[in-house]
């Protein structure tokens, strides 16, 4: 058992985090999700709350340094995780945390991978933000919300980078064009964490 010191949701409660910073901790979480798609697993219920921080360690992802900051990320909390071998047991229950969840997991259709992704720009709005969307919302009417809306709000004041990665992850069709984890993500994550510091 390792002691990690913070989740994203202890290290957001401190306050909101810069566009790179956030664009490493994505960069780990998406590496940490095709690690698990790869092994054929949906988290489910990726949040915040889900995903530590540690500054020293080694963990199913590399150690980042942006400025002073060292950190490992993982993702926890497997308890809503499922597998999916083929088409035929790609799931069909809801579950997992409202506010963060794919609009096809609230609408109890069959979803996949891409339901993880979903979470991600949820996580991602929440760094940059400091609250999740349709945060003034209680549970049922978010769930509406997300299943109704064509996304969430996407915050004006992002970059314009953030607010395309975002709507890549909010597609509404997840066999459209929501970001998969593989390789190639990681290159146009670390180019998005590029521009970022760029900027």
């Amino acid at each position: 058992m390792e002691c990690v010191p913070d989740s994203l949701q202890q290290r957001i409660s401190r306050g909101v985090i810069s566009e790179p910073e956030a664009a490493f901790i994505l960069r780990q979480v998406l590496r940490g999700l095709a690690h698990l798609h790869g092994k054929k697993v949906i988290h489910r219920d990726l949040k915040p709350a889900n995903i530590l921080i540690t500054e020293t360690g080694v963990g199913m992802v590399t150690t980042i340094t942006i400025s002073a900051l060292t950190a490992v990320v993982k993702i926890t909390d497997f308890g809503a995780s499922t597998q999916v071998i083929d088409v035929a047991t790609m799931r069909r229950s809801c579950i997992g945390t409202p506010y963060y969840a794919a609009p096809e997991v609230i609408a109890v259709e069959p979803y996949s991978y891409s339901a993880d992704i979903w979470s991600v720009g949820s996580c991602m709005v929440e760094m940059l933000t400091g609250k999740r969307p349709y945060h003034e919302l209680n549970e049922m009417a978010a769930m509406f919300r997300i299943v109704e809306d064509e996304h969430p709000e996407i915050p004006d004041s992002l970059s314009d980078i953030c607010r395309n990665f975002l709507v890549q992850c909010w597609q509404k069709n997840p066999k459209a064009v929501r970001v998969v984890c593989n390789d190639a993500t990681d290159e146009i994550v670390a180019a998005f964490s590029f521009q970022l510091i760029a900027t």
